[in-house]
């Protein structure tokens, strides 16, 4: 199964129909059904040649519309830029260099629901909206997304509703050692009852703190008996070398 950033560079390949961004944020039947189209239309020659000019206008649009963007997005840069060059000059010379990897403010970053049911975040700042499904859905947020929510809306990351899959990310925004204490670990049972295809790709796409947690919860559950799936304990063993239900 194709994942949605393979689905978006296919999309893009065969026809520049929107920002990389805004194609995250649909789901994958939708991407499916727009590269279903797009694939339709390359094979598919137009009968009538009177709607060669409509086509034009609508690439003419789109062309405009990402050039937009992108002008949009390079200002935003520059101003960013200044900011951070503005506060280097009140830096006293003598504080200490920060390690952290600088994260660009546009990169697109995983995020998970971690809720049992759906949910919904909604940007004051761009007006952008994002929606879950259900538990272990992942949907692709701008890095300032992040940290805007982190600010107006700490309540997304101290429950936790949301997990960040993305290990710089995670550090950058302070989540390490709270993802490695999370508090409730009940909410990882959902995992284990998805089919394996599913649990193999959440479990892969989860932060370091997140996986040892999972782990954790695996050998809890099967110790008491309400885990026994063969496949997710065979697979959790192959991956990270653990000994879940294999001691005498």
């Amino acid at each position: 199964m194709k994942t949605k950033a393979q689905l978006v560079e296919e999309i893009l390949s065969l026809k520049d129909v929107d920002t990389k961004a805004n194609l995250m944020k649909l789901s994958l039947a939708k991407l499916e059904a727009l590269l279903s189209e797009l694939e339709y239309e390359l094979v598919s020659e137009p009968e009538q040649v009177t709607e060669a000019p409509q086509m034009d206008m609508k690439a003419l649009m789109e062309q405009m519309k990402t050039e937009m963007m992108a002008e949009l997005k390079e200002q935003a840069r520059k101003e960013v830029e200044a900011e951070l060059k503005a506060s280097e000059v009140k830096t006293p010379t003598s504080k200490p260099v920060s390690n952290k990897v600088e994260i660009d403010r546009f990169e697109m970053i995983p995020v998970m629901n971690a809720t049992n049911g759906s949910l919904v975040y909604f940007s004051r700042k761009t007006g952008a909206e994002w929606n879950w499904s259900e538990y272990g859905d992942i949907e692709y947020m701008e890095y300032q997304e992040l940290l805007s929510m982190r600010t107006a809306h700490r309540r997304f990351f101290d429950e936790p509703f949301i997990l960040v899959m993305d290990d710089v990310a995670v550090e950058s925004l302070g989540l390490t050692k709270m993802y490695e204490n999370i508090k409730s670990p009940e909410q990882i049972d959902v995992i284990f009852r998805m089919n394996q295809a599913e649990f193999e790709e959440v479990v892969e796409k989860s932060p370091k703190g997140i996986k040892h947690l999972i782990i954790s919860r695996a050998k809890k559950l099967y110790d008491s008996g309400e885990l026994d799936s063969v496949k997710k304990i065979n697979f959790m063993n192959t991956r990270f070398q653990t000994d879940i239900g294999q001691r005498g």
